[in-house]
């Protein structure tokens, strides 16, 4: 008899926890040796993220047919995520660590809440030329951090770029010289709780 299950609380996710989640879940399989075949496929889980996330990005500006054209894509993503919680649960054969490694959360067997540390210190350094060191203090609970950055000023129609990790200090390369970037922290906690630190600007050398 089957006694662990993945939580389908993705599913009532916002536009941008499920965008984060959905990569973390594609980071977490690809590569995994418990599920050689997923379905659906990596690319076309990708391909739905992406979608997803350029939909999303489009959307900003409240056009009304922009939004739909997301919302539809959301639920697209959502489906392909179904399929995949299913797949996983299928291949994981009840074993928790399996389950656990596929990125999905588990079911909570009680109620009790496990609560999400918060970022109380956060700093950008500059490196070696084109080169920034984001860090934040541990927090709590956690389960992984998104070190982000996007070029100043910062806006509602800025594009974020999200490195998902489960280190509180990241290393961004690749940066242009004598160029005002905005960087932040967002912890995610083991039942996908937010955490965001504050923005921090930094000229790139």
């Amino acid at each position: 008899m089957v006694t662990n299950q993945l939580s389908l609380s993705f599913t009532r996710y916002s536009d941008e926890k499920l965008l984060t989640f959905s990569q973390f879940v594609y980071a977490s399989v690809f590569g995994n040796s418990s599920f050689p075949t997923p379905t659906p496929t990596l690319p076309n889980l990708n391909k739905g993220i992406l979608d997803y996330q350029t939909a999303w990005q489009q959307a900003q500006n409240r056009d009304t047919l922009k939004a739909s054209i997301k919302n539809d894509k959301k639920q697209a993503l959502i489906a392909l995520l179904i399929q995949l919680k299913n797949y996983v649960e299928f291949t994981a054969n009840d074993n928790v660590t399996v389950l656990q490694s596929s990125g999905f959360d588990l079911v909570k067997k009680n109620n009790d809440s496990v609560s999400l540390g918060t970022i109380n210190t956060f700093s950008v350094k500059i490196g070696n030329p084109g080169e920034a060191i984001s860090v934040c203090n541990g927090v709590k609970n956690v389960k992984m951090y998104v070190h982000c950055y996007t070029t100043y000023p910062d806006t509602l129609n800025s594009e974020w770029n999200e490195v998902i990790t489960t280190t509180r200090e990241h290393l961004f390369t690749d940066l242009q010289s004598a160029t005002k970037y905005v960087f932040r922290i967002k912890a995610i906690g083991t039942h996908n709780q937010l955490s965001y630190s504050g923005n921090q600007v930094l000229v790139i050398q």
